[in-house]
């Protein structure tokens, strides 16, 4: 009965040393169940953000609190942001590129197009945190489920 203890005790470490491994995030997760798309695919609120390593306050020139980002499952993302009580979206595309590790997000307006490219950090059913760099700057936003 020890031996077939200390058997199944070994095999487990063993998977649990592999599952580890095949960790794609920096912050995780380790395992999930559901695919990358549909760990993405929802609307996003900044919980917080970071320019080179220190927390910004969640209202930069604008109201950042009001800020969502909708990922669809059929690439189509949105922003949108209430700035003096006028609510303003913009739409466009989102793609997984770099084997997962990068998200596209063009987005196309008549005045502008917006070519970004966010690494993902962690990716959860309840967590995305991305990094990006603008003008030397590295940022970084946490989001969280906006519903």
């Amino acid at each position: 009965m020890r031996k077939y203890a200390l058997i199944i005790g070994l095999a487990s470490f063993c998977a649990l040393l592999t599952v580890s491994s095949c960790k794609k995030y920096e912050e995780g997760p380790y395992l999930s169940f559901k695919s990358r798309e549909d760990r993405i695919s929802n609307t996003w609120k900044v919980e917080k953000f970071y320019k080179n390593g220190e927390e910004l306050t969640v209202s930069i020139n604008q109201d950042l609190s009001s800020l969502n980002w909708t990922f669809s499952t059929n690439g189509e993302v949105s922003r949108s942001i209430t700035i003096n009580n006028q609510p303003i979206t913009v739409s466009g595309q989102w793609l997984l590129q770099s084997d997962d590790e990068e998200v596209r997000i063009v987005i196309n307006t008549p005045l502008y197009i917006e070519d970004t490219v966010w690494i993902i950090v962690k990716l959860m059913e309840d967590e995305f945190w991305v990094r990006y760099s603008v003008d030397g700057d590295v940022y970084e936003a946490h989001f969280t489920p906006a519903n």
